[in-house]
């Protein structure tokens, strides 16, 4: 099963989390969204959803985007 799951500006009221969580443990699972977010650079304890070099500071959007891809949103 492969899973596509789209989004636009979550951080107005949709839970991608919930939609997420939907989706059986094993299933891959693609995500395309415009988050707003910077998750900034370095990776600051967080190595293991993303490399360190990115642009900016991480904003509020970005640890959104950091925290579901760690599975903590």
């Amino acid at each position: 099963m492969f899973n596509v799951v789209s989004g636009f500006a979550p951080q107005v009221g949709c839970q991608l989390d919930e939609v997420m969580q939907s989706i059986p443990r094993g299933e891959r699972v693609v995500i395309g969204a415009d988050f707003n977010g910077h998750v900034g650079e370095g990776n600051r304890g967080d190595e293991n959803v993303m490399g360190r070099f990115g642009l900016q500071d991480r904003n509020a959007e970005g640890q959104l985007v950091v925290d579901l891809a760690d599975g903590r949103g």
